[in-house]
Protein backbone atom coordinates (compact mmCIF):
# COMPACT_ATOMS: atom_id res chain seq x y z
CA UNK A 1 0.00 0.00 0.00
CA UNK A 2 3.26 2.00 0.76
CA UNK A 3 4.33 2.19 -2.68
CA UNK A 4 0.91 3.37 -3.92
CA UNK A 5 0.64 6.15 -1.96
CA UNK A 6 4.46 7.26 -3.18
CA UNK A 7 3.23 6.92 -6.42
CA UNK A 8 -0.17 8.35 -5.74
CA UNK A 9 1.84 11.43 -4.18
CA UNK A 10 4.30 11.86 -7.55
CA UNK A 11 1.47 12.26 -9.86
CA UNK A 12 -0.11 15.00 -7.37
CA UNK A 13 3.09 16.72 -7.43
CA UNK A 14 3.11 16.51 -11.22
CA UNK A 15 -0.54 17.47 -11.54
CA UNK A 16 0.56 20.32 -9.41
CA UNK A 17 3.54 21.51 -11.51
CA UNK A 18 1.47 21.62 -14.07
CA UNK A 19 -0.39 24.64 -13.11
CA UNK A 20 3.07 26.77 -13.34
CA UNK A 21 3.68 28.91 -15.89
CA UNK A 22 4.22 26.81 -19.23
CA UNK A 23 5.54 28.37 -22.15
CA UNK A 24 5.99 25.00 -23.70
CA UNK A 25 2.45 24.06 -23.63
CA UNK A 26 1.54 28.00 -25.38
CA UNK A 27 4.01 27.35 -28.48
CA UNK A 28 2.97 23.50 -28.32
CA UNK A 29 -0.61 24.40 -28.95
CA UNK A 30 0.13 27.50 -31.28
CA UNK A 31 1.80 24.79 -33.63
CA UNK A 32 -1.52 23.22 -33.50
CA UNK A 33 -0.83 20.19 -31.09
CA UNK A 34 -2.49 18.81 -28.75
CA UNK A 35 -1.60 19.55 -25.37
CA UNK A 36 -4.28 17.38 -23.52
CA UNK A 37 -2.68 14.37 -25.32
CA UNK A 38 0.88 15.22 -23.76
CA UNK A 39 -0.69 15.42 -20.29
CA UNK A 40 -2.74 11.96 -20.86
CA UNK A 41 0.67 10.15 -22.09
CA UNK A 42 3.00 11.79 -19.61
CA UNK A 43 0.44 10.38 -16.64
CA UNK A 44 -0.74 7.27 -18.05
CA UNK A 45 2.75 5.93 -18.77
CA UNK A 46 4.15 7.57 -15.63
CA UNK A 47 1.36 5.21 -13.38
CA UNK A 48 2.13 2.10 -15.35
CA UNK A 49 5.68 2.47 -14.66
CA UNK A 50 5.25 3.12 -10.88
CA UNK A 51 2.56 0.27 -10.89
CA UNK A 52 5.81 -1.58 -12.99
CA UNK A 53 8.43 -0.35 -10.26
CA UNK A 54 5.73 -1.65 -7.53
CA UNK A 55 5.54 -5.02 -8.67
CA UNK A 56 9.22 -5.73 -8.96
CA UNK A 57 9.98 -4.12 -5.57
CA UNK A 58 7.16 -6.71 -4.52
CA UNK A 59 8.02 -9.76 -6.53
CA UNK A 60 11.77 -9.30 -5.62
CA UNK A 61 10.89 -8.46 -1.92
CA UNK A 62 13.13 -5.93 -1.60
CA UNK A 63 14.67 -4.85 1.75
CA UNK A 64 13.65 -2.13 3.02
CA UNK A 65 17.35 -1.29 3.64
CA UNK A 66 17.50 -0.17 0.06
CA UNK A 67 14.57 2.52 0.95
CA UNK A 68 12.64 0.66 -1.36
CA UNK A 69 9.71 3.07 -0.31
CA UNK A 70 10.91 5.87 -2.73
CA UNK A 71 11.20 3.95 -5.80
CA UNK A 72 7.98 3.97 -6.99
CA UNK A 73 7.80 7.82 -6.54
CA UNK A 74 10.80 8.66 -8.32
CA UNK A 75 10.27 6.53 -11.33
CA UNK A 76 7.08 7.57 -11.94
CA UNK A 77 8.59 11.27 -12.14
CA UNK A 78 10.86 10.00 -14.34
CA UNK A 79 9.25 8.47 -16.64
CA UNK A 80 7.11 11.24 -17.01
CA UNK A 81 9.39 14.34 -17.66
CA UNK A 82 10.59 11.34 -20.58
CA UNK A 83 7.16 11.12 -22.21
CA UNK A 84 6.67 14.68 -22.24
CA UNK A 85 10.03 15.58 -23.18
CA UNK A 86 9.94 13.24 -26.05
CA UNK A 87 6.78 14.49 -27.03
CA UNK A 88 7.49 18.31 -27.04
CA UNK A 89 11.20 18.28 -27.75
CA UNK A 90 11.01 15.88 -31.23
CA UNK A 91 8.37 18.47 -32.41
CA UNK A 92 8.86 22.20 -31.38
CA UNK A 93 12.73 21.50 -29.26
CA UNK A 94 11.30 22.62 -25.81
CA UNK A 95 10.89 21.15 -22.36
CA UNK A 96 8.90 22.38 -19.49
CA UNK A 97 10.97 24.32 -17.48
CA UNK A 98 8.82 24.48 -14.23
CA UNK A 99 7.91 20.94 -14.53
CA UNK A 100 11.34 19.59 -14.71
CA UNK A 101 12.53 22.24 -11.58
CA UNK A 102 9.08 20.47 -9.66
CA UNK A 103 11.06 16.95 -10.59
CA UNK A 104 14.69 17.27 -10.42
CA UNK A 105 13.99 19.32 -6.94
CA UNK A 106 12.25 16.27 -5.70
CA UNK A 107 14.39 13.74 -7.01
CA UNK A 108 17.28 15.61 -5.57
CA UNK A 109 15.93 16.09 -2.20
CA UNK A 110 15.08 11.75 -1.93
CA UNK A 111 19.19 11.47 -3.14
CA UNK A 112 20.38 13.71 -0.41
CA UNK A 113 18.05 12.07 2.23
CA UNK A 114 19.62 8.54 0.72
CA UNK A 115 23.30 9.25 1.02
CA UNK A 116 22.82 11.08 4.44
CA UNK A 117 20.83 8.72 6.10
CA UNK A 118 21.49 5.65 4.46
CA UNK A 119 24.17 3.25 5.27
CA UNK A 120 23.88 1.16 1.98
CA UNK A 121 24.07 4.17 0.15
CA UNK A 122 26.76 6.49 2.19
CA UNK A 123 29.34 5.36 -0.35
CA UNK A 124 27.51 6.85 -3.00
CA UNK A 125 27.80 10.80 -1.43
CA UNK A 126 31.34 11.29 -3.32
CA UNK A 127 29.47 10.66 -6.75
CA UNK A 128 26.61 12.67 -6.02
CA UNK A 129 28.76 15.71 -4.93
CA UNK A 130 31.14 15.19 -8.41
CA UNK A 131 27.86 15.04 -10.50
CA UNK A 132 26.60 18.05 -9.28
CA UNK A 133 29.73 19.71 -9.56
CA UNK A 134 29.64 18.67 -13.59
CA UNK A 135 25.93 19.69 -13.71
CA UNK A 136 26.50 23.00 -12.65
CA UNK A 137 29.86 23.79 -14.88
CA UNK A 138 27.73 21.79 -17.72
CA UNK A 139 25.03 24.46 -17.07
CA UNK A 140 26.98 27.23 -17.11
CA UNK A 141 29.60 26.81 -19.99
CA UNK A 142 28.34 24.01 -21.66
CA UNK A 143 26.77 24.23 -25.32
CA UNK A 144 24.24 21.76 -24.00
CA UNK A 145 20.67 23.08 -23.91
CA UNK A 146 19.80 24.11 -20.46
CA UNK A 147 16.55 22.12 -20.56
CA UNK A 148 18.58 19.19 -21.36
CA UNK A 149 20.45 19.63 -18.63
CA UNK A 150 17.90 19.81 -16.40
CA UNK A 151 16.51 16.54 -17.51
CA UNK A 152 19.55 14.98 -16.77
CA UNK A 153 18.99 16.34 -13.05
CA UNK A 154 15.85 14.55 -12.74
CA UNK A 155 17.50 11.31 -13.56
CA UNK A 156 21.03 11.00 -12.52
CA UNK A 157 21.09 12.12 -8.85
CA UNK A 158 18.87 9.19 -7.78
CA UNK A 159 20.24 6.76 -9.64
CA UNK A 160 23.60 8.08 -8.16
CA UNK A 161 22.21 7.67 -4.91
CA UNK A 162 21.66 4.18 -5.66
CA UNK A 163 23.79 3.01 -8.16
CA UNK A 164 26.99 5.22 -7.65
CA UNK A 165 29.35 5.44 -10.51
CA UNK A 166 27.60 2.97 -12.22
CA UNK A 167 24.77 5.72 -13.08
CA UNK A 168 28.03 7.73 -14.37
CA UNK A 169 29.19 5.30 -16.73
CA UNK A 170 25.83 5.06 -18.28
CA UNK A 171 25.52 8.42 -18.65
CA UNK A 172 28.30 8.03 -20.26
CA UNK A 173 28.33 5.36 -22.39
CA UNK A 174 24.47 6.98 -23.47
CA UNK A 175 26.43 10.17 -24.67
CA UNK A 176 28.99 8.17 -26.75
CA UNK A 177 25.60 6.01 -28.73
CA UNK A 178 23.54 9.62 -28.75
CA UNK A 179 26.68 11.25 -30.04
CA UNK A 180 27.23 8.51 -32.61
CA UNK A 181 23.53 8.31 -34.11
CA UNK A 182 23.53 11.80 -34.39
CA UNK A 183 26.61 11.79 -36.22
CA UNK A 184 25.66 9.53 -38.62
CA UNK A 185 21.72 11.57 -39.05
CA UNK A 186 23.59 14.53 -39.48
CA UNK A 187 26.25 12.83 -42.36
CA UNK A 188 22.78 11.42 -43.79
CA UNK A 189 21.11 15.15 -44.08
CA UNK A 190 24.24 16.75 -45.07
CA UNK A 191 24.43 14.05 -47.73
CA UNK A 192 20.91 14.33 -49.20
CA UNK A 193 21.04 17.92 -49.07
CA UNK A 194 24.79 18.21 -51.27
CA UNK A 195 22.70 15.80 -53.80
CA UNK A 196 19.93 18.24 -54.05
CA UNK A 197 22.75 21.06 -54.46
CA UNK A 198 24.35 19.57 -57.12
CA UNK A 199 20.96 19.44 -59.42
CA UNK A 200 20.26 23.16 -58.59
CA UNK A 201 23.85 24.17 -59.04
CA UNK A 202 24.79 21.70 -62.11
CA UNK A 203 26.87 24.09 -63.95
CA UNK A 204 28.93 25.00 -60.92
CA UNK A 205 28.85 21.16 -60.23
CA UNK A 206 30.33 20.01 -63.81
CA UNK A 207 33.01 23.21 -63.54
CA UNK A 208 34.54 22.31 -60.47
CA UNK A 209 34.27 18.86 -60.45
CA UNK A 210 32.81 15.94 -57.47
CA UNK A 211 35.46 16.89 -54.57
CA UNK A 212 35.76 20.46 -55.10
CA UNK A 213 31.79 20.92 -54.98
CA UNK A 214 31.26 18.71 -52.06
CA UNK A 215 34.20 20.75 -50.01
CA UNK A 216 33.11 23.93 -50.74
CA UNK A 217 29.15 23.03 -50.75
CA UNK A 218 29.32 20.81 -47.68
CA UNK A 219 30.87 23.54 -45.53
CA UNK A 220 28.46 25.58 -46.84
CA UNK A 221 25.42 23.14 -45.87
CA UNK A 222 27.27 22.33 -42.41
CA UNK A 223 27.11 25.80 -41.21
CA UNK A 224 23.45 26.23 -42.46
CA UNK A 225 22.46 22.74 -40.14
CA UNK A 226 24.20 24.54 -37.56
CA UNK A 227 22.61 28.17 -37.43
CA UNK A 228 19.62 26.43 -38.08
CA UNK A 229 16.76 24.97 -35.57
CA UNK A 230 14.76 22.95 -38.25
CA UNK A 231 17.89 20.19 -38.66
CA UNK A 232 18.56 20.76 -34.83
CA UNK A 233 18.52 17.70 -32.93
CA UNK A 234 16.64 16.76 -29.20
CA UNK A 235 18.77 14.48 -27.09
CA UNK A 236 17.36 16.03 -23.74
CA UNK A 237 14.45 12.73 -23.89
CA UNK A 238 17.21 10.21 -25.25
CA UNK A 239 19.41 11.14 -22.41
CA UNK A 240 16.99 10.18 -19.20
CA UNK A 241 15.67 7.41 -21.14
CA UNK A 242 17.79 4.35 -19.65
CA UNK A 243 17.74 5.58 -16.68
CA UNK A 244 13.81 5.19 -16.70
CA UNK A 245 14.37 1.87 -17.37
CA UNK A 246 17.17 1.34 -14.55
CA UNK A 247 14.81 2.76 -11.99
CA UNK A 248 12.32 0.37 -13.11
CA UNK A 249 14.22 -3.08 -12.82
CA UNK A 250 16.79 -1.69 -10.20
CA UNK A 251 15.38 -4.23 -7.74
CA UNK A 252 16.47 -7.56 -10.08
CA UNK A 253 19.93 -6.34 -10.14
CA UNK A 254 20.92 -5.62 -6.46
Amino acid sequence: MEYLISLMIAIILLFLGEKLPNETKTAYIQKGYNWEKVLICSNLVAIVGGLMSTGVILFYNISNDFNPIFLPFVTSIVVYITVQSIMTDVRILLINRNILRVAYVSAYLISIYNVMTNDLFKIHMLALITFTIVLVLLFIFSSIGASDIRALAVALPYTISIGGYLAIRMLIITLIVLTVIMAIKRYVLIKNELKVYKVEFADIYNELGEKTFNRVYGRTIKKEFDNSDEHAMPVGPFMIAPFMLFLIIYPIII
